[in-house]
């Protein structure tokens, strides 16, 4: 069995990781706390396409993504935090590489985000080994153990 560490910047960030969600790879809000720049483009999550519309250019609150995302994905559930969204659903997040609106949410274009629900340390792989803090309480770590 292969062994790996997940680190997060915060323990409710690890929470989502290990079960199965997927952190957007960089803050996706301006200054006027809207997304810019979505319109006409495609996020596609666990095999569902989300086209978002803005023809004015305003820019999209996050209240209109996370709408429009659970519309289109079922059982996805969008959070926001720290600038960043937060995706989540029982069976695990995968976003697609072939989404156009990738780059807006820092996700790669090379190859599909795949997030991986993990077992209690009692289940079988994958599963969470342990989990931790950084020495100097910034960050948090699970040590897992793949199949």
């Amino acid at each position: 069995m292969a062994h790996n560490f997940i680190e997060a910047p915060t323990l409710q960030a690890l929470k989502l990781v290990i079960n199965g969600g997927v952190l957007s790879g960089r803050a996706v809000v301006d200054g006027t706390g809207k997304m810019m720049g979505l319109h006409g483009l495609t996020l596609i999550i666990n095999t569902s396409t989300v086209t978002f519309s803005d023809p004015t250019g305003v820019g999209l609150t996050y209240a209109v993504v996370k709408a429009a995302i659970e519309a289109a994905a079922a059982g996805v559930t969008v959070t926001f935090s720290a600038g960043r969204l937060a995706f989540a659903h029982a069976s695990g997040v995968t976003i697609d590489k072939d989404g156009t609106a990738n780059a807006i949410f820092g996700f790669n274009n090379n190859v599909d985000i795949v997030g991986k629900v993990y077992a209690f340390p009692a289940g079988a792989a994958p599963r969470v080994v342990s989990v931790g803090c950084g020495t100097r309480e910034d960050s948090y770590f699970a040590w897992v153990e793949e199949t």
